[in-house]
């Protein structure tokens, strides 16, 4: 028997852009979709499962040569009504447990790198489209899936929860 109990997690509606020190020439920006769970089923032995993309989209903006390389770093806040030992759904008054991981065996906890918690990140280069390089593409697009779970059997009432969470880039 499953109730409806709806669950949603927002993490684009707060897509952060943190340029810490942004790299010369290069511009980046974030984009993404809200990571659904659909109903929760109280009585079920299972997690919930459901994953999402975060976008990451790099150009070039002048630069001194052909390419610019960088590294990034992208990091997911604790959200509005938890922490990121568990971070919480909000229907009113209730609250239902849930976490976000960087891989699909969701041992490791996305977040800003304190407290346990890792960072998303790697390297990356843009071309001057005037001055071709087919290693460096004119733009750099690097999709990053967020793998989400809901923990088996919380006891919460029937409705639709949600969080909003911040997804920072640092460059």
């Amino acid at each position: 028997m499953s109730f409806p109990v709806r669950a949603c997690l927002l993490p684009a509606l707060l897509c952060h852009l943190a340029c810490g020190p942004a790299w010369a020439g290069v511009s980046c920006a974030l984009s993404g979709a809200a990571v659904g769970f659909g109903n929760y089923d109280v009585f079920s032995l299972l997690p919930n499962d459901s994953s999402g993309t975060i976008t990451l989209t790099c150009n070039q903006t002048g630069g001194t040569g052909s390419v610019d390389s960088f590294s990034y770093t992208v990091a997911i806040g604790s959200g509005t009504y938890g922490s990121f030992s568990e971070r919480r759904m909000a229907n009113g008054l209730a609250r239902m447990g849930y976490n976000l991981y960087t891989t699909s065996v969701r041992l490791l906890v996305w977040g800003d790198g304190s407290g346990g918690t890792v960072t998303a990140g790697g390297l990356g280069c843009v071309g001057n489209t005037v001055i071709a390089n087919p290693l460096c593409p004119g733009t750099l697009a690097v999709p990053l899936t967020v793998y989400a779970r809901i923990p088996a059997r919380q006891d919460v009432r029937v409705g639709s929860y949600a969080d909003t969470v911040v997804v920072t880039v640092s460059y």
